[in-house]
């Protein structure tokens, strides 16, 4: 989800960039949902090159067109085993599986009636298995359609979420608390984290067992265990909220409404590997890394 704000201007960061002949040659694309202007229900999926920021529509997609409500809020998870992507509108009937390099979609499963306001959805390739999470439940794929596996939480709408192979993890901005639900018991347990810490994103980061964190202008390392955070990087401001994000090995992907950028994460301050311009604006859910 990206949030549309105003330019800060005493967010200004002096940029470091480092676009290298192997960056450019050997930098895959990200898949996106990309609606068109005005019209919720008319989007297509294409492919973002972020090393030269050229597109290229892959079809337009009838998931869009399954919403009760044009002012839901999509979300987007990746199966990176087979390419495919899963999309729901927050207010359809279905979440969608589209395969994303033919733009070929099925009816993946149905959405219960009611199901409340959707803070998050997850794929965990290892369990094949699609998770979504509203403000009070988490539910689970099961056949052909969602069941409640957990209810009771009390997540505000702008909570947000990432996954591991093992726990799906939820924190919000007004709160200094990270909830860890355990995807194996289908408990949860939880454990405060600084208060200078609001998360508007989360990504897991597969390759240091930690959570990657856009809190602000900002990017912080977190410990889910013990709840300690470390800065990274001070992330450019733009015209908007980088919440268009996805992270790949090392390197962390995301667009505001002006550029994309991929970032070198492993590095402490991290480094901007490439900058193009792109305006995210009317992406619908995250970005979904591609390999060539």
């Amino acid at each position: 989800m990206l949030q549309r704000l105003g330019k800060r201007r005493n967010h200004m960061h002096p940029l470091i960039l480092v676009v290298s002949l192997f960056t450019l040659c050997h930098a895959g694309e990200l898949a996106v949902v990309f609606r068109k202007e005005g019209a919720p229900t008319n989007c297509s999926l294409i492919h973002l090159n972020y090393a030269t920021g050229t597109t290229k529509t892959i079809g337009l997609l009838r998931a869009c067109r399954d919403r009760s409500s044009l002012n839901s809020v999509p979300f987007t998870a990746f199966d990176e085993t087979t390419s495919n992507l899963f999309f729901y509108s927050g207010s359809g009937n279905y979440i969608w599986q589209i395969n994303s390099q033919t733009g070929e979609e099925t009816q993946f499963e149905a959405v219960p009636a009611k199901i409340g306001y959707t803070i998050g959805l997850q794929y965990v390739p290892r369990r094949k298995t699609l998770y979504l999470l509203t403000t009070t439940t988490l539910y689970v794929s099961k056949g052909n359609t969602l069941l409640p596996a957990i209810t009771g939480f009390k997540f505000t709408g702008f909570a947000t979420t990432a996954v591991s192979n093992t726990t799906m993890y939820v924190t919000n901005p007004e709160s200094s608390t990270l909830v860890s639900i355990n995807l194996d018991t289908l408990t949860f347990t939880s454990i405060p984290i600084s208060s200078t810490l609001q998360p508007m994103d989360l990504q897991w980061f597969t390759n240091k067992n930690l959570l990657l964190v856009l809190s602000d202008y900002q990017l912080f390392l977190l410990d889910p265990k013990i709840g300690s955070s470390t800065w990274i990087f001070n992330v450019p401001d733009g015209d908007g909220f980088p919440r268009i994000n996805d992270i790949h090995g090392d390197t962390f992907f995301f667009s505001d409404f002006q550029f994309v950028y991929s970032v070198d994460v492993s590095k402490k301050p991290s480094q901007i590997l490439t900058k193009q311009p792109f305006d995210a604006y009317f992406s619908q859910g995250n970005f979904h890394y591609l390999d060539k």
